[in-house]
């Protein structure tokens, strides 16, 4: 891998919000279950409640007034143009029993709404999903409810003000629009996230019994979809005892610059933009492809949250601190650097961060007396990362910036000035170095690369550290895409992540550090983001868990992920700009796949959609990886076992020969979030 560029990185990214394309999955709208009649009890509680799943759920456009729109895995309701139906098959009552109230619950996929805007008509149910359109649509009756706002990725329970059209044993339909221009409202309609019909039931007086008593009803059917037991495939709570992972955080992409909308924040505005931050960033198109999972404003210190939040995403995925890259010793850079540390200190984790001296911008360059005393700051935050016998630890990225002599020197100042005993952890980006800087070395570790070929095929460091006396810090990498730099990466989906553990967890390294948490510009992040949300942490955590506990991990809970690009390689953008060419010397030739990456407690068949092609394939127990050709149009994953769904992965993001601009990473989605 080339040195990186100095570490200014302003960056491009692609434009907020899932695009507008109707994502045609025929093979995922099975998997819409509704619950079939059933009676209840006759000695059920005083009040209770019933959750009820769509029998059928679609949409229909104005535009298309005569096609049905049921191929697509969600539906949208938009104030005009579109309109969702739902279609519930309410459960039959014993005789004793009434609905007394209702609430519909709605999980928005998608939705850039900005007030309350949701309206519930009931309607006739003679639809059938499979031939309703804007033509044939039924009439609405009066609205049931208060306007509701829908927020991407929030459960938002609408009740009803009128449950006269919930009959006991009968199917219930609803028409939902949204009064507000263009919100995007987008619904899944099967999993965990489709909409629920929640049932308030009580008890009434029973009448006399019938003379014949009514045959008996088949049981309740549970929706499928049904994941339970958190969002990760194995266990990784408890392994924290283990060896160490770290993150390499990158102070510039703070999930917030301004506490903005989605649609009006810096990273849309400047850094998405192809024309952002004046048109600086428009020869190659915009500075970034990708960018933190956007939030809507919050109160009070936004920046404390987002930092404790960052925090709470890698310890939950069993990452045990962050190496944080230190650019400068005042600013912004500086101000995020020791957020972080105040953030690792009151998560109550045990979560711990290292300062990562980088030796290619300022603070790298600055003289040893102005960084002991900076370095030495952060030593005393409690959050710092020490060694058991108490040593704090101080890392460098591109160690080799500086010749051991200087760094000696910096360690001499620490312990000499400041009381504080200093272990060594540096990186570098030429590990044929590491013999010079052995001797003053705890621990050492490189940079790495983003392409299996490579990193499987690269010298054993470990071996290497090992023999000069010190440990070894493996790196552990999932892709890499420059644009204003103008190259990228094969990463084999992810063969890269499965490369790096493997020599990881098979050359015996003492730790291993991410590379990186949240570096947007070279797209290299295992943060939730835009485009693959939390799937990579998600499939990380099996591998990290095998790396500390030195055991395969169980798998306790099915997932399912889907990784691909949104573009074939050869894809020539709309916009005009510098594209990208393959990292020279990269082993693995570009290559367009769909990949589908299974954790199954028992094998279950797979169906997998690639724009027009099907694909079928049992999965077995354990880890599973399966490639498929990319076409164009939309790509997802779904999974049965016994005749239950037991995930979905339906991405969002359709693929094109023709896109705005040239983005060459890897897309994920899970079946588990």
């Amino acid at each position: 891998m080339q040195p990186r560029q100095q570490r200014r990185r302003v960056h491009q990214h692609r434009r907020l919000g899932l695009r507008a394309s109707l994502i045609a999955l025929s093979a995922f709208a099975m998997l819409a279950a509704g619950l079939t009649t059933a009676t209840l009890p006759a000695d059920a509680a005083t009040t209770s409640k019933i959750a009820v799943a769509p029998a059928q759920m679609t949409f229909t456009d104005s535009y298309a007034r005569n096609a049905p729109q049921d191929g697509h895995i969600y539906t949208i309701a938009t104030s005009s143009r579109y309109n969702t139906f739902l279609k519930f098959n309410v459960p039959a009552l014993a005789a004793n029993q009434k609905i007394v109230g209702a609430t519909l619950e709605i999980d928005a996929w998608a939705s850039s709404a900005t007030k309350a805007g949701l309206e519930i008509y009931p309607s006739s149910s003679g639809w059938d999903a499979r031939t309703l359109t804007y033509n044939n649509k039924p009439t609405a009756g009066a609205r049931v409810n208060t306007p509701a706002l829908l927020v991407k990725g929030v459960r938002t329970d609408v009740p009803l003000s009128s449950v006269s059209s919930v009959v006991p044993g009968q199917a219930v339909s609803f028409q939902l629009s949204y009064k507000q221009p263009s919100p995007d409202i987008k619904i899944l309609k099967s999993g965990d996230r489709a909409p629920k019909l929640r049932l308030e039931v009580a008890e009434v007086a029973a009448p006399a019994p019938p003379a014949t008593p009514p045959p008996a009803a088949a049981p309740p059917v549970p929706p499928s979809g049904d994941l339970g037991g958190g969002p990760l495939a194995v266990d990784v709570a408890g392994v924290g005892q283990g060896k160490k992972v770290f993150a390499h955080y990158f102070p510039p992409y703070p999930i917030s610059f301004n506490n903005q909308a989605p649609a009006s924040d810096y990273y849309t505005v400047n850094y998405l933009a192809p024309d952002g931050e004046g048109g600086k960033h428009r020869a190659y198109g915009g500075l970034l492809r990708d960018r933190p999972i956007a939030r809507q404003p919050l109160a009070g210190d936004w920046a404390q949250a987002d930092m404790r939040a960052e925090v709470k995403q890698a310890a939950d995925a069993g990452i045990d601190g962050f190496f944080v890259d230190v650019l400068s010793l005042s600013g912004g850079n500086w101000d995020r650097t020791i957020e972080v540390m105040e953030a690792a200190q009151a998560s109550g984790r045990g979560f711990v961060v290292a300062p990562q001296l980088d030796t290619t911008a300022s603070a790298g360059q600055a003289p040893v007396a102005e960084v002991a005393a900076k370095m030495a700051q952060l030593a005393r935050m409690p959050a710092a990362y020490r060694l058991g016998s108490g040593e704090f630890v101080l890392s460098a990225f591109k160690a080799e910036g500086r010749p051991a002599s200087w760094w000696s020197s910096l360690m001499g100042v620490l312990q000499n000035q400041y009381g504080i005993k200093t272990v060594f952890m540096p990186v570098f980006l030429d590990a044929s170095r590491m013999t010079e800087y052995a001797g003053i070395s705890y621990a050492m570790g490189n940079w790495g690369v983003r392409n299996p070929g490579n990193t499987l095929a690269g010298p054993n460091y470990a071996a290497q550290a090992h023999a000069l006396g010190s440990r070894w810090i493996a790196p552990v990498s999932v892709q890499d895409e420059r644009p204003n730099q103008g190259v990228y990466w094969e990463a084999g989906n992810l063969g890269n992540l499965r490369a790096s553990w493997s020599r990881a967890i098979g050359d015996g390294a003492d730790f291993a550090l991410l590379t990186t948490w949240n570096d947007y510009s070279e797209n290299t992040s295992f943060a939730p983001s835009a485009s693959h949300g939390y799937a990579f942490l998600d499939v990380n955590a099996y591998y990290l868990t095998q790396f500390k506990t030195g055991a395969v991990p169980r798998v306790v809970r099915d997932a399912v992920y889907v990784t691909h690009r949104t573009q074939p390689v050869t894809a020539q953008p709309t916009l005009p700009h510098r594209l990208m060419a393959l990292q020279h010397g990269d082993r693995d030739p570009a290559r367009d796949t769909v990949e589908v990456q299974t954790f199954f407690t028992a094998p279950a068949a797979v169906t997998v959609t690639v724009g027009s092609a099907t694909h079928t394939y049992t999965a077995p127990a354990g880890v599973g990886v399966k490639s498929f050709p990319l076409q164009t149009g939309n790509v997802g994953a779904s999974a049965v076992r016994n005749g239950r769904s037991i995930g979905v992965a339906a991405s969002p993001y359709p693929v094109t020969t023709r896109p705005d601009n040239q983005d060459l990473q890897y897309y994920a989605v899970s079946s588990r979030r």
